[in-house]
């Protein structure tokens, strides 16, 4: 048994985090049961508003009031930016860090295990199947079975009579004492064991469990299947849900009931108000008086629809106070306008890169023998990517509020590659290639789906292939088209493609895979192929997991990034606005939305400015 990874503190992640949040933008990492000042004492004084007076409301601009804003079911940015006041956690995604919220204690063990044929394992394939003597799984030892942490073997590739070891994770999790439902009644293991026998069949974690138990009143147990080595704790831990409403209802009967998923019972900073509007156009939250942290500054919430149209959020943050837009409201139409308020202190912006990024794939089976030969030259990639001023075209399309993408994850993300493998702009030395690789006249098209910031981008990169030497034209093509290009009839192809916690990598490979396609699986537009890609994509997504040393998903990273597998232009960004006079709002990877610290916002004290934008500031 490999020693357990033991959390032991009171998660209260606020009241540590924006003193580490610079740490992370430097690519500093700390725990979050290391970090200092976790201890509920800590709580700076910049956030303890006099609770004697009353304090105005917070407004947040929605885009839609949502119909759910319960955990248990898929839930839209609006529900997520409700369900944050009423839930805090159960875990918190901050820049690649998972910090535990709601827990005393987390115990995690690694148990190497012998499995058998016929045993159910999950194999280096990411899939649940009984063991073949053939299936690709990845060792407990690997540097002793092949060489190298994260490989994939099988039993009939063993030597005759050697046993095969899978790593098995055991996780523990004790509740706080202090953790309450919002009506005042203990949140017991029982909530939880409940939550993971109704909806834990709905997810994934299911079936990569061995066993899910209750300990005590305050503690449960999971275990996963052999081989199943989970990349966060979040994705083992179904969020609870109060027994005295769910016991004897099915889920099915839970899910359509909507006083269950639009009015539920939560443990976070804030609960429904009593006193709904009677229009329905809005919803109201008060402070939850039996929340576990400190009371959050603000007496109530209001939630109020603004449709999708960008300039009625703009509108009501420069005519209103107190007011947050919900994040994922999408301005990049009106980006330089959006700055330029900003610019003039007329609201205050979170910008920051998501996980997704835009980027251009090459059709490595192209019907075109010529183009097919062009692109599975890795010289001849790596030179259409220095022919791409990638910094020039953020700073002139996207306004500078965005990076370039070196591996999957921005500079300020905890899993960062730190820019090994980076290929950076050369037109010179890239048109000394392409001439030397036949390449100088090669007519390909370029295709994009029909949007404004498409176009631009596209157009860019049109440019800047043509100045090098190609012959390239552009073609916009509707979504409902995406048909075309999954038969592979297209040359190159502007595309975003979804990015997540683990390393997206199964996009390129040789076999790909129908996953999740928010954890970088099940798009598959190039045809990429390559056996050394498919081994570092499986060492670097298995060497992922809970505690585990990230050296083989920097290789893994920088192999992508130095090959040019495909030309990663930017990390699309998100955008949330909020008025100058409401302190610490605070944008970061992984975030369920803008309210994921709603206990922390504050109004600003007299003759004190909250305005501290969080974006790259092009006009210093």
């Amino acid at each position: 048994m490999r020693p357990g990874r033991l959390y032991n503190c009171f998660m209260d992640k606020k009241r540590f985090f924006f003193a580490l949040f610079f740490f992370f933008m430097s690519g500093f990492v700390f725990s979050g049961c290391n970090a200092p000042g976790a201890d509920r004492a800590s709580r700076t004084a910049g956030n303890s508003a006099d609770q004697s007076e009353s304090q105005p409301q917070l407004t947040i601009l929605l885009t839609e009031l949502p119909n759910a804003v319960s955990l248990v079911g898929p839930l839209t940015e609006a529900g997520a930016t409700v369900a944050d006041a009423l839930f805090d956690g159960p875990f918190d995604q901050v820049n690649g860090q998972e910090i535990p919220v709601i827990f005393s204690e987390i115990n995690v063990e690694t148990i190497p295990v012998q499995v058998s044929v016929g045993d159910p394992v999950y194999d280096a394939d990411e899939r649940v199947e009984s063991l073949r003597p053939d299936t690709p799984v990845v060792p407990a030892n690997g540097a002793a079975v092949c060489g190298y942490s994260g490989c994939a073997v099988s039993f009939d590739a063993l030597p005759p009579g050697a046993a095969l070891e899978l790593d098995q994770v055991q996780a523990t999790f004790r509740l706080r004492d202090d953790l309450r439902w919002a009506d005042g009644t203990a949140l017991t293991s029982a909530d939880a064991a409940l939550a993971y026998v109704l909806f834990g069949p709905g997810l994934a974690v299911s079936e990569r469990t061995a066993a899910y138990e209750i300990v005590d009143e305050r503690t449960v147990r999971w275990r996963g299947i052999p081989g199943y080595v989970p990349n966060r704790l979040a994705d083992v831990f179904v969020a609870p849900i109060p027994a005295k409403e769910a016991l004897n209802r099915t889920r099915d009967d839970l899910l359509a009931d909507p006083a269950f998923m639009s009015r539920p019972l939560g443990w976070g900073a804030y609960r429904f108000a009593a006193d709904q509007p009677e229009s329905a156009d809005a919803i109201v939250l008060e402070r939850n008086p039996y929340y576990f942290g400190e009371a959050p500054a603000y007496d109530r919430l209001v939630f109020s629809a603004r449709g999708r149209g960008e300039d009625q959020f703009v509108y009501a943050l420069e005519n209103g106070a107190a007011t947050v837009t919900q994040s994922g409201v999408d301005f990049s139409g009106r980006i330089e306008p959006l700055l330029e308020d900003v610019r003039d202190r007329k609201l205050s912006a979170s910008i920051y890169p998501s996980l997704d990024t835009v980027e251009i794939a090459f059709n490595y089976a192209s019907a075109n023998g010529t183009l097919r030969d062009f692109f599975a030259n890795a010289e001849n990639r790596v030179a259409l990517t220095q022919c791409v001023d990638r910094p020039r075209l953020i700073r002139e399309i996207l306004y500078g509020q965005s990076e370039v993408p070196i591996g999957a994850y921005p500079s300020f993300h905890a899993l960062n590659s730190r820019g090994n493998g980076y290929i950076g702009p050369d037109p010179a030395a890239a048109r000394l290639t392409l001439s030397q690789n036949g390449g100088t006249g090669l007519s390909l098209i370029l295709t994009y789906f029909e949007d404004e910031t498409n176009r631009r981008t596209a157009e860019f990169v049109r440019d800047a292939w043509r100045d090098c030497g190609l012959t390239v034209e552009t073609e916009g093509i509707p979504l409902s088209e995406i048909g075309r290009i999954r038969a592979g009839r297209f040359d190159a192809l502007l595309t975003a493609r979804s990015g997540g916690e683990r390393l997206p990598c199964r996009a390129w490979l040789s076999s790909p895979l129908s996953g999740n396609s928010t954890d970088g699986g099940g798009i598959h537009f190039g045809g990429y192929r390559s056996a050394e890609a498919d081994a570092l994509c499986v060492a670097a997504r298995f060497a992922g997991g809970i505690g585990s040393d990230l050296a083989m998903a920097d290789l893994a990273q920088s192999f992508l990034t130095s090959e040019a597998i495909s030309l990663p232009l930017y990390f699309e960004p998100r955008f949330a606005l909020t008025t100058a006079d409401v302190c610490g709002v605070r944008s970061v990877i992984g975030m369920r939305s803008i309210l994921w610290n709603v206990e922390w916002l504050r109004p600003a004290g007299s003759g004190e400015s909250c305005y501290a934008p969080q974006w790259n500031d092009i006009y210093r």
